[in-house]
Order: structure tokens, then sequence, then C-alpha cells
């Protein structure tokens, strides 16, 4: 089987596990995904899937025995890899080990190798040991170590590990909250287009984080750019806020409804598992207008719903 065959069935392998993949969780508040784990499985099928394409034949047989389940193999040629220095290699025998495929269950093993792929710079074994570490999988929580593995991943230029890493400074997950610093790391992906940042700097601007001042034109901006993307939450959030007005934002009853459509069609179009919040949301701001007023409000939506999500 040549390189190319290898690599179109290693990427459905990759999509199939993406798509299970559980996104985080938007409303009520924002809570990044569950166990590492569960990212672990996600991240070995999505790595191998990749690298495939550009590896030597030692890579392609090890991967190609992982495909088809041939662990005990896949293990063999794995540990030669990782015993010439290859990162990669080291990573996905963390989770062959953590899991137990092809050889007993191994966490304190699995620990080792994880650390051997971050520390020859390897952003997504760095990443996953940040996550270890804060959330004490098989090992010591450490805020300290914890902060040094996430900066390291985020300076890497792994999107989903820069935004964890703002969450953690936001959240004072290292230690002291700090909400400028977050900023620093949350604007470059919002203004790049990462939906989930928009949102974080919406909040924050909302609710006057971090020593902000409230700025409503702020926050309405960011929740408009991550409801353009299909945030249910900055659209529900773009309903109060209108429904209740602001220093800088006058009541207004018809956007309140506009946004209250939105977010319920965001809710049903992402598949979002507690949608009762907008549902809610949608039917309390269909009594605050007739009925024919809120049709051609609802009818607005559709619209710019078609406008900005078309059949994404």
């Amino acid at each position: 089987m040549n390189r190319r065959r290898f690599f179109m069935r290693f990427a459905s392998i990759a999509s199939r596990c993406a798509r299970r993949l559980p996104c985080l969780r938007r409303w009520p508040g924002v809570r990044r995904v569950g166990s590492a784990l569960h990212t672990v499985r996600t991240s070995v099928a999505i790595f191998v899937a990749i690298v495939c394409t550009s590896a030597h034949a030692d890579w392609d047989a090890a991967a190609a025995a992982y495909e088809q389940e041939d662990y005990a193999l896949a293990r063999s040629e794995f540990t030669v890899l990782a015993e010439r220095g290859d990162p990669r290699a080291a990573f996905v025998l963390a989770h062959m080990h953590r899991l137990g495929q092809g050889t007993d269950k191994n966490p304190v093993l699995a620990l080792l190798l994880l650390r051997q792929a971050a520390d020859h710079g390897l952003p997504d074994a760095q990443h996953q040991l940040a996550r270890t570490y804060q959330m004490g999988d098989g090992i010591k929580p450490s805020r300290a170590e914890a902060h040094r593995w996430s900066r390291r991943a985020a300076e890497s230029g792994v999107g989903q590990a820069q935004l964890e890493f703002a969450d953690g400074l936001r959240n004072g997950e290292f230690g002291k909250m700090d909400g400028p610093a977050a900023i620093s790391w949350y604007r470059p992906l919002a203004e790049g287009g990462l939906p989930l940042a928009m949102l974080r700097l919406a909040l924050m601007y909302d609710h006057a984080e971090a020593g902000l001042l409230e700025d409503d034109q702020q926050a309405v901006q960011w929740y408009e750019a991550a409801a353009r993307q299909g945030i249910a939450e900055a659209a529900a959030r773009l309903s109060e806020l209108h429904d209740v007005g602001g220093p800088d934002l006058a009541p207004d009853v018809n956007n309140a409804v506009f946004w209250s459509v939105v977010a319920r069609l965001a809710a049903e179009r992402s598949g979002v598992e507690t949608d009762r919040p907008y549902l809610e949301l949608a039917d309390k701001m269909r009594l605050r207008v007739n009925a024919d007023a809120h049709a051609s409000i609802a009818f607005s939506a559709v619209m710019w719903t078609l406008e900005h999500w078309g059949g994404k």
C-alpha cells in the first residue's frame, strides 16, 4: 500500500475521531473539553494521519500496524523510533501504554514517554502534559508545571493550547488570575478568526473583568463576531444586552428579539446539548412584540443566518 493510500485511510480515521470530540460547552458559561484521556485518543489519531505523509518507511510501517490494530507490532516499531529520539513516536507510545494497547497499562511509563516527547519540543505532547498536570491525571497536580507546559505549547503556536493557556490565566488556574495577560492571548486569536476567543473577549468587556472598564460597544462587537461564527451563547448575550441596555447601549426590543431567534437557531444548528436556555430565551422574547412583528423579525434572523452561515 503506498503512502497516499495510508494517508487517506488515516485521515478518514482522524475525521471520525474528530467528530466524536466533545465540543466546548457554550451555555451557561464556557467549559473546556473533558478528560485528558479522550483528548489524547483524538490527538493521536489526527497526529498519526498528518505525520504519515512526510515520514520515512519505518514510521509508515508503525502507522500501518496501528491502523490495523496490530498494537504489538505497532508498539515494537514505535519503540525503535522513540529510542532513536523521535518525539512523535514517544507521544504515540505514551498513548498506547496509557490505554494498554499491545501491552499492559502502564501510566508511569506513559507519563515518562509523554514527558520525553514534550522535552523534545513536540507541541501536542506539551499541550497534553499541561492538561495532565492541571487535572492531576495519574500525577500530583501542579499549577507551576501546568503553567510551564501550557505556555510552551501556546508559544509553539497550537491554537487550542493558546486558547486554554489564556483561559488558565483568566481563571487563575495557574495561581493568581491575570486578565491583562489573558487578553494579550485572546485578542490575536479573536482577530485571527477563532470564535471562542471572540466570545471570551466579549465576556471580559461585558463584565468588566481584569480591570477593564465595562465597554458595551466592544462587547457587542465581539459578541456579533462570535455570533457570525454560529456561537449560540454570543447571540444570547446580545439579546440580553439589547433587552436591558447598558451605559453605552440603549435598550432595543427588536434587536433583543432578533438575537434571541439567532441564538435558538445557532443552538439547533450546532447541537448544543443544553439548549433549553436558548429556547426559553426565544420564547420569552417572543412575548415582547406582537405576532406580526415577531414573524417579521424572525424572518430577518433566518435570512441573517443564511447570509453568515450559509449551508455550513
